[in-house]
């Protein structure tokens, strides 16, 4: 049951450690608080990610079952969100929106598959395969989608087809210290 934090080149990477859904207990919260005290100060970062651990979802939220373990008047959501947000942090692939993608897919019985990018596919899932459906979460980037489409090309003659959905056009501005980086 951790959240932990390390530094890859100008990238800060916290990975939430608890079970399956990755609930957050009060002491998760303290470390999340520390870790980001960590990031902020730390000016060769320049951007963080959050994710979950290692085949788990992004995280379920609060732990239900922890009730009363919160010490009396203290809220920690209060000490996080009073923090500076002066660097975005970002949600993986892991994302509950992505998992949830792929749980439609195996209720339907279609196989599903999350992947992070083309050189994740598995040619054994394309075996005798004739349609493939691509779909992604809210956070996967449309570059990464147009990626598998142009390797799946490569590989076969391919149809696209470009099924109706909800188009959103939100574009979120860096803030001013990123963007003279």
């Amino acid at each position: 049951m951790t959240i932990t934090y390390e530094k890859q080149g100008h990238i800060g990477i916290f990975t939430i450690d608890n079970g399956k859904v990755n609930a957050l207990t009060f002491a998760m919260h303290e470390q999340l608080y520390s870790h980001l005290n960590q990031f902020l100060n730390d000016s060769t970062i320049k951007v963080g990610i959050l994710k979950g651990s290692e085949g788990k979802c992004f995280s379920a939220g609060d732990d239900l079952n922890e009730g009363d373990a919160y010490p009396e008047g203290e809220d920690i959501s209060e000490r996080i969100f009073s923090l500076p947000r002066n660097k975005p942090i970002i949600g993986a692939i892991n994302s509950s929106n992505s998992n949830r993608l792929r749980d439609i897919g195996a209720e339907m019985s279609v196989p599903s598959y999350l992947i992070e990018d083309a050189g994740s596919i598995n040619l054994a899932w394309l075996e005798d395969v004739e349609t493939v459906g691509i779909t992604a979460g809210a956070s996967a980037p449309e570059d990464l989608v147009q990626e598998v489409v142009s390797y799946l090309k490569t590989l076969t003659e391919v149809e696209l087809e470009t099924l109706p959905g909800i188009v959103e056009n939100v574009e979120f501005k860096l803030p001013s210290e990123l963007e003279k980086s």
